[in-house]
């Protein structure tokens, strides 16, 4: 005899209007073991002739509610849900990485630009320099090493200076100290001087060149050279 626990719909009571609970995929499987005892055994009890019709019925007729349309709008509202979620994690993950990518920047940026000082004491070093014997040259060549070894590894970290003397004023990365007369062929707004070389990694400013700038000689001035 099977095992199975039979639904009570009450007597007389239709599957329409039994007092069951919902009916779930545990409840579908053991109908399905019933049936397929039933067919290898060729045994049908009592219980099983009574009960299984309706309990089938009940089973199709609440999986089969709403009809294709219901079935239809649930499985399109699962599917939207679906999509929305998967968008969802994607811009979380891609958020995420943009976030990462902005703090090792960020922690990258600040470290370069302590050491941004160094690079300015090298540079004005090497311009006072005026070597006059082999041994002073040598020393020379020792310290023009160790600087180009520097500026190496502010490249391999994506560290670029911005342009300089000879490009356009761009307020972006310049900062303006000093102004003058254009002189001949020098286009206006052109950076003529560089006091201090700015710099930048990827798109980060980390510091602007500061600069002295040509304008046009129609433009009023006050004589000579000018504070910007």
């Amino acid at each position: 005899m099977l095992g199975t626990a039979v639904p009570s719909l009450g007597d007389g009571a239709s599957p329409s209007t039994a007092t069951m609970d919902p009916p779930s995929a545990t409840d579908a499987e053991g109908l399905l073991a019933e049936a397929r005892e039933v067919a290898s055994t060729r045994q049908v009890t009592d219980a099983f002739a009574a009960t299984f019709p309706e309990r089938l019925e009940y089973h199709l007729r609440a999986a089969s509610e709403g009809g294709p349309a219901g079935a239809d709008a649930a499985l399109s509202a699962l599917r939207d849900q679906h999509l929305r979620l998967a968008a969802d994690y994607d811009n979380f993950r891609k958020r995420s990485a943009a976030e990462r990518d902005s703090a090792r920047t960020a922690a990258r940026g600040d470290t370069v630009l302590e050491l941004l000082a160094v690079v300015d004491s090298f540079e004005q070093a090497a311009a006072a320099l005026s070597p006059a014997t082999d041994g002073e040259r040598k020393v020379v060549a020792a310290y023009d090493a160790v600087y180009r070894q520097l500026v190496a590894a502010f490249r391999r970290l994506g560290v670029e200076a911005v342009p300089g003397e000879g490009e356009p004023f761009d307020p972006a990365v310049h900062e303006a100290i000093m102004r003058e007369p254009a002189p001949a062929g020098v286009p206006d707004g052109t950076v003529v001087q560089e006091f201090r070389k700015g710099f930048r990694l990827g798109d980060k400013l980390l510091r602007a060149g500061m600069v002295k700038v040509a304008f046009a000689e129609d433009e009023p001035t006050q004589g000579g050279e000018e504070e910007a």
